[in-house]
């Protein structure tokens, strides 16, 4: 959590320089599926303030989390992330983005773990800032884990 606001710091400083766009009242929201190897596969709502520093050509954005699976055994719990992505256009409205952070799972003691990923973007902009696909997997030790995210960025 430090980290990342000392990153959103430095971003913000450097807006006074340039014409950079910061958007400190964006936000997520999606649908999450998560396949893990010892878990029961479970659909469920990701929710996520994400700051984010776009600079033209490319773009900055942090994540900061949290969502609720299900274990194995059906009962819910709940997972913080805190990540970064850099966002690229391809074309027009088109891009694509990868990210890496970690991810806290406040169950059973499995801990904190970093994760990676990427997926398709695209950014209409003004209110919704961005519609995303994306893929993350999980460095969890003996327990792969896969997320696939489908969701909506707006943007205040």
């Amino acid at each position: 959590m430090r980290y990342c606001l000392v990153v959103l710091a430095l971003i913000s400083s450097l807006s006074w320089a340039s014409s950079t766009s910061i958007e400190l009242k964006n936000f997520s929201i999606g649908s999450v599926r998560v396949t893990p190897a010892n878990w029961g596969t479970s659909v469920f709502p990701d929710l996520a303030w994400t700051p984010l520093a776009d600079f033209g050509s490319f773009a900055v954005r942090l994540g900061l989390g949290a969502s609720s699976p299900k274990s194995s055994a059906g009962n819910h719990f709940l997972t913080t992330y805190y990540q970064a992505a850099f966002m690229i256009p391809v074309v027009s409205i088109f891009g694509v983005e990868i990210s890496g952070g970690w991810r806290s799972f406040h169950v059973d003691d499995i801990g904190t773990h970093p994760e990676w990923g990427g997926g398709f973007l695209v950014r209409p902009g003004e209110v919704l800032d961005r519609v995303y696909i994306c893929m993350s997997q999980y460095l969890i030790p003996n327990n792969p884990t896969s997320i696939f995210r489908v969701g909506l960025a707006i943007s205040f």
